[in-house]
């Protein structure tokens, strides 16, 4: 009768550690675990532009402001610099002269020159200029007349005919597209020449 016992108690033994194990496998997560998941759920992902603020109809427009910078840069340029102190009119097209220098004569060997002058003008938010110079080469009258405007630069000419009385300048002349040496235009001019002379090189 004691046989039957052993071999039932032995049957036992490896029950209860097959249960031990697959208890130990199945151990419960702590509550560390339970609290911060490895993979947030789907829904909860955010998106970084989910939020983002609708700027609306009442946020002005990028094109809108910058036509609105454009215009008043443009009302800038065009704005008067000063006073009207002569004017220039080429082919027909006539420009405002708002400042005049009176610059200390170039001197050269064979070069007389008695009178050297700068005008400066503003026209469609460009820079305009007229250079005349007064002066004799070589002993024979030799005015000059250059020009820099929406045409182009242009200067060389062999007609100029200018005359000075002491504060104005005045006078015409053909002058040539310095770069093709081929388009001519008519200038004439009137300037306010001042009294003071300044170094303008």
């Amino acid at each position: 009768m004691k046989k039957p016992r052993t071999a039932a108690a032995s049957a036992l033994v490896p029950v209860v550690l097959l249960l031990g194990a697959c208890g130990a496998a199945t151990e419960s997560p702590t509550a560390d675990e339970i609290a911060e998941p490895v993979n947030p759920p789907a829904g909860d992902v955010s998106d970084p532009t989910a939020n983002a603020a609708d700027p609306g109809d009442d946020a002005p427009a990028g094109d809108d402001a910058a036509a609105d910078d454009s215009e008043e840069a443009q009302g800038e340029r065009d704005a008067p610099l000063g006073e009207i102190v002569g004017q220039v009119d080429v082919a027909g097209t006539t420009y405002d002269i708002l400042e005049v220098r009176r610059c200390e004569p170039l001197e050269m060997e064979m070069l007389d020159r008695d009178l050297e002058v700068q005008g400066f003008g503003v026209h469609g938010g460009e820079r305009v200029q007229i250079d005349v110079y007064v002066q004799e080469v070589a002993g024979q009258q030799l005015d000059e007349v250059s020009w820099a405007g929406p045409e182009g630069i242009f200067g060389g000419p062999e007609d100029a005919a200018v005359t000075f009385d002491g504060s104005v300048v005045r006078g015409s002349a053909t002058v040539r597209d310095a770069l093709t040496q081929e388009q001519t235009l008519p200038v004439t001019f009137e300037l306010e020449v001042p009294d003071e002379i300044v170094q303008c090189r």
